[in-house]
């Protein structure tokens, strides 16, 4: 199965990402620059980031050098 680049997926609807931002584990959804576009109040309480914090961010930010494919 080939999967489409993320620029050409449609965002989440607002029904799918309702259940997310309720949800008890984190989530969020990415931009195709792979910035934080929308977190729920689970990953921003993980994080300790507030929503607009976490706008300013790259998800690879959030992880470690060596486990992140083209951090800078």
């Amino acid at each position: 199965m080939t999967r489409k680049p993320s620029a050409s997926r449609p965002a989440p609807s607002a029904a799918k990402w309702a259940l997310l931002a309720a949800a008890a584990l984190p989530a969020a959804v990415l931009s195709a620059a792979q910035r934080l576009q929308q977190t729920n109040a689970s990953l921003r309480e993980l994080l300790g980031f507030t929503a607009k914090e976490l706008r300013a961010l790259r998800w690879a930010d959030l992880t470690h050098p060596g486990v992140a494919p083209g951090r800078d």
